[in-house]
């Protein structure tokens, strides 16, 4: 699916081409203008469109990324509501990311989306992530997001990596040669998760993905600290919060043979065409 409803934006008066919906964003000290037009020019790609994923989609497009790619398998079922808002009670058993993403072009139809309901492991996930400026990772299992992870290393994307169980989740963001990749923090997995089967308090979801948008603004537009070879993890039971620094492992299969550099060499890339 791939939708696209013709810009109708209305020009601030001080800013011609950019819409007054933006007009409190580019006031942000540091945000401005420029980055309002990097997030125009962007392609953010978001795997996993359940309470995570839907709300970080929701987000980007709120803040007027250029492209959202989203991509999930399969339909959505009852228990998916506590915490899905971009699905509705009456679309249980319909495609979860195809619902996802005409809410999302409802709300903001400058807004390019293109929806694949299929996996990581799908041709067009692969053919989609290597034209992204940033991949965010939402998938509920190990195998998908260490799939997703080796993917980005070796096209030299930035993830956002973000996570949740019960009221905890956390954030980082990854980026080959520079911070320590998925598989350096977790290796391979817990082989006792249940990805079907963990719980989960919607409002956790909610805030995790909200996070998650925040890092994919700050990479794809420079403006504030993203979290580089740093994790936050946050328990909203109690509302602790904490940061923690991250170093690369010097055996991971994936990323050790990748000469480190620093994160001054971590600038945006420049497409062609």
């Amino acid at each position: 699916m791939k939708q696209r409803v013709s810009d109708h934006t209305r020009a601030t008066g001080s800013h011609p081409g950019i819409s007054a919906r933006f007009q409190r964003q580019i006031a942000v000290e540091g945000f401005g203008v420029e980055s309002q037009l990097s997030l125009r020019s962007s392609t953010a790609l978001v795997a996993g469109i359940g309470g995570l994923g839907g709300t970080a989609a929701l987000y980007l497009g709120a803040a007027g990324i250029g492209r959202l790619v989203l991509c999930h398998p399969g339909v959505a079922e009852e228990p998916d509501l506590n915490r899905q808002i971009l699905l509705t009670a009456d679309q249980v058993g319909e495609s979860r990311v195809i619902n996802a993403a005409e809410a999302i072009s409802l709300r903001y139809p400058d807004v390019e989306v293109i929806a694949i309901d299929a996996g990581v492991a799908s041709p067009a996930v692969s053919e989609w992530l290597v034209n992204s400026d940033v991949v965010l990772d939402c998938r509920h299992n190990f195998a998908e997001r260490l799939q997703l992870n080796r993917m980005c290393i070796s096209a030299g994307i930035p993830l956002v990596e973000a996570a949740m169980d019960a009221a905890w989740g956390y954030v980082t963001v990854i980026r080959g040669g520079i911070t320590p990749c998925l598989e350096c923090i977790v290796g391979p997995g817990d082989p006792g998760w249940d990805p079907l089967g963990f719980p989960v308090i919607g409002v956790a979801a909610g805030t995790i993905g909200c996070l998650a948008a925040a890092e994919a603004i700050k990479v794809l537009t420079d403006w504030g600290t993203a979290l580089e070879s740093t994790m936050f993890t946050l328990d909203l039971a109690d509302m602790t919060g904490h940061r923690f620094k991250l170093s690369r492992d010097t055996s991971c299969l994936t990323c050790s043979h990748i000469p480190s550099a620093s994160s001054n060499d971590s600038g945006r890339r420049v497409r062609s065409g």
